[in-house]
């Protein structure tokens, strides 16, 4: 039993098979729908019969679903749980037909999103003009807030020393084009330019 005053370093209530099996979802994006049982294991670090085990149960409660060539996808549970996620969000329905109303006048695309971490979690679009420069974004996907104009915006409404902790070398790791910033310094540099 720990003393009293001294913290416990896991929260109190903690299932870590719960936590393992979300973190397993949590590698599912638009841009990768679809993994194989050994990329999960190269993802998470877990031995393989612990991530075969989960992979099985979250199979089995409809979370997760086999392709035909073995590799799993997310499921319609899964589906189903990030729709209700999306619908239940007050400022989503409020903003939906704010959205597609801009969208009409201006004829582009318009999104909805916020900051995790480093990252914007899209929650809403509307779509414009049908035209080949349109980001392809679909609500619940994520983007690097550092190489996306909605990630800059909501970066440059940050504190320097907010933006400092949300960002790091880490934020800047993937390919994304030749005009894109690699550094924090150009990074707050282009922000304080859209300032």
């Amino acid at each position: 039993m720990p003393e009293r005053g001294i913290e416990r370093s896991e929260p109190k209530y903690r299932i870590e098979a719960l936590a393992k099996g979300l973190r397993i979802l949590s590698l599912f994006s638009t841009g990768r729908p679809r993994l194989r049982v050994k990329d999960i294991v190269d993802q998470v670090g877990y031995p393989m019969p612990t991530v075969f085990r989960l992979v099985a149960t979250l199979e089995e409660e409809g979370y997760l679903q086999r392709t035909a060539d073995g590799a799993v996808q997310p499921g319609m549970a899964a589906v189903s749980l990030g729709f209700a996620a999306l619908q239940g969000l007050e400022l989503v329905r409020v903003a939906e037909p704010l959205l597609q109303q801009l969208a009409d006048e201006t004829g582009e695309s318009v999104n909805l999103g916020v900051l995790e971490g480093d990252q914007v979690r899209v929650l809403a679009r509307a779509q414009g003009k049908p035209t080949s420069l349109a980001a392809n974004v679909h609500p619940g996907s994520c983007v690097p807030a550092v190489y996306s104009s909605m990630g800059k915006i909501l970066l440059a409404s940050l504190e320097p020393e907010v933006l400092g902790k949300q960002i790091s070398a880490k934020s800047f790791a993937a390919e994304w084009g030749p005009n894109a910033v690699r550094t924090l310094p150009a990074l707050r540099r282009q922000l304080a330019t859209a300032r």
